[in-house]
């Protein structure tokens, strides 16, 4: 009977590890997840980026929503989870302990990984994922308008995108950022009119810069938006739209638009010095329901598969080979062929990469950039005598690279342990019961 009841406690202790460890993709009507962390936190993510795509539709009609390239999203359950799909975070010298989310850009498609063992800090006006938020609105904004913006602008939109919150019934846009304030609470500042006038490639874009840089941007836009009641928006609000219908982004057009930088770096500091900031929230998106998201299972080979192609937009071959063995082991899938045929090209072994993206097609990949790549390496190793001119092939566009993922909110996040007591010390948030602020008192 002994012998019976540890076979049977064996037998479910099995059967749950095996659930534990069950990949299951959820699809929202624009996300889809790989995930291993069950059903309901998986479609509780993808309901929050579900939402944070609803308040870019509302606060900015005129964005181009649907990326130019795949976003592949994966939901872990745990830190342990994430550093097994992103090691190199873990393997710098005190990294890794409390990073919530990784953003890669690899290939043609765009990585988010998130995990959902940490909740939005709704009551702290904090959004964990502020680092990715940043990311997905810079590529949204990119692709929506007609020519480059100016780095304050792109990278000051996004810093106030990010630390978007999002509960169950509303959508809190523009709480002020702690990691910002903290550094421009440091004391060194930048002049409003070189802040404006920075080009791409800027010296005051690179390095401890930057982190200035994006507190100093953030700080701009913040203030533009909901300052005395909101009193600046129409001036960025005229820029915005002059940049739509093809204006320069200059300095002049921000002096014209919004103002002269020399008015505007007095109450700009004193903004930045004060105690009181304001906030929009607006009512979650009802029309999304996640109730309503697909779920199913992933076989074990298409799930290493999916693992494999995230590590080669890592840079991490080794483990990115282990998973595609591990994905043929288990039956195959095209993505592991994909991924392969992404490191022979890396290795320069282009005859064996175009037989590797021979065998995802013929596997049945819906991987453009599959497609693309087969019918571009055939072409080259074609005779220029036998080709037909209707098979000339097409080059994408060079696209432009995500800007930078901001230090300040992801070294802030990251030390949440150690810094939350000295914020909780200099900082108290809670909201006015006349309208949405955030108070923060020293």
């Amino acid at each position: 009977m002994a012998a019976v009841v540890v076979c049977l406690v064996a037998c479910l202790a099995a059967r749950s590890a095996a659930a534990a460890d069950q990949w299951i993709e959820v699809k929202s009507p624009h996300f889809t997840v790989t995930s291993d962390a069950g059903k309901g936190p998986t479609s509780t993510l993808a309901w929050q980026l579900e939402q944070m795509r609803s308040e870019i539709a509302v606060l900015w009609p005129w964005a181009k929503l649907d990326l130019n390239r795949p976003l592949v999203v994966f939901a872990l359950k745990d830190e342990q989870a994430l550093k097994a799909l992103a090691p190199a975070y873990w393997e710098k010298k005190n990294g890794g302990t409390g990073i919530a989310t990784v953003w890669v850009s690899g290939y043609d498609r765009t990585f988010l990984a998130l995990r959902t063992d940490i909740e939005q800090g709704a009551k702290r006006h904090v959004n964990p994922y502020a680092s990715s938020y940043f990311a997905y609105f810079s590529l949204i904004l990119e692709q929506s308008v007609p020519r480059r913006l100016p780095p304050w602008l792109l990278r000051g939109l996004a810093g106030v995108m990010s630390n978007t919150v999002i509960d169950d019934k509303s959508v809190m846009f523009g709480p002020p950022a702690p990691w910002y304030l903290q550094e421009l609470h440091e004391g060194r500042r930048i002049p409003l009119a070189d802040l404006v006038a920075a080009p791409n490639g800027s010296p005051l874009l690179k390095g401890d810069n930057l982190m200035l840089f994006d507190a100093e941007a953030w700080a701009v836009v913040h203030y533009l938006m909901f300052a005395d009641g909101g009193a600046h928006a129409g001036g960025l609000e005229k820029y915005l739209t002059g940049v739509l219908k093809g204006m320069s982004p200059d300095a002049a057009a921000f002096a014209e638009t919004i103002g002269r930088p020399s008015d505007l770096q007095t109450p700009l500091r004193a903004y930045v010095d004060r105690n009181l900031f304001s906030y929009k929230a607006l009512q979650a998106d009802a029309t999304v329901r996640r109730e309503s998201f697909g779920v199913t299972p992933i076989p074990a080979a298409e799930c290493a598969a999916r693992r494999a192609v995230f590590h080669v937009a890592m840079g991490r071959p080794v483990e990115a080979r282990a998973l595609v063995d591990e994905a043929r082991k288990a039956g195959g899938a095209s993505d592991a062929e994909v991924a392969d045929a992404l490191l022979l090209e890396r290795e320069d072994k282009i005859d064996a990469a175009r037989d590797a993206y021979a065998r995802a097609v013929g596997a049945g990949t819906t991987d453009a950039y599959a497609h693309y790549r087969l019918a571009t390496l055939t072409w080259r190793g074609t005779p220029i005598a036998t080709r037909s001119p209707r098979s000339a092939i097409w080059s994408p566009k060079r696209r432009r690279s995500i800007p930078a993922t901001p230090p300040p909110m992801t070294s802030w996040l990251r030390s949440t342990g150690s810094l939350a007591m000295a914020i909780r010390r200099r900082w108290r948030c809670a909201p006015s019961r006349s309208s949405r602020v955030t108070r923060i008192i020293a």
